[in-house]
């Protein structure tokens, strides 16, 4: 990841996150991540959004190691 900053708009929080390869995988990225997010709410019954953070952010890392 680079040292420059992007500032994105992931499940409606605006954040500063690092460049990512470059700009279009970044914003692919951030794509995924909402994507995810949506499915995990779709299925969740209460949103606590610390867990809700945590779960995606397992999911993607399990994707990567499977």
């Amino acid at each position: 990841m680079s040292e420059e900053e992007v500032t994105l708009k992931i499940a409606q929080v605006t954040l500063r996150v690092p460049l990512c390869k470059d700009l279009a995988t970044t914003r692919a990225l951030a794509s995924a991540i909402e994507q995810r997010m949506r499915e995990i709410e779709t299925a969740s019954s209460r949103i606590d959004s610390t867990a809700f953070a945590l779960r995606a952010a397992f999911e993607f890392a399990s994707d990567l190691h499977l």
